[in-house]
């Protein structure tokens, strides 16, 4: 099973619930985030899964629907959103 990040870096084995203490991952700007978001949604896999759930070729729209609800889009915010850098307020 892969391992996952935990917002605070160690990373745990869920095979046996061990403990790797590994470097966390560099993190990234808003656009960044933004941009890997655009990716996903607008890849030759995302839109292939949606038009064989729609019957059509879809829409930027209907791509962006699909990743919401198909849980993309927290599977997304899971794996990133501790990484996005926060900007100090001015």
């Amino acid at each position: 099973m892969p391992k996952e990040l935990c917002p605070s870096g160690p990373y745990i084995d869920q095979e046996d619930n061990n403990l790797t203490f590994n470097e966390a991952p560099s993190p990234i700007t808003q656009k960044e985030y933004l941009d890997k978001q655009i990716e996903i949604i607008l890849s030759e896999e995302n839109r292939v899964a949606t038009k064989n759930l729609l019957g059509h070729e879809p829409t930027r729209n209907e791509l962006g629907q699909y990743f919401v609800e198909s849980g993309q889009s927290d599977e997304f915010r899971k794996k990133y959103s501790h990484r996005v850098a926060l900007r100090k307020a001015s």
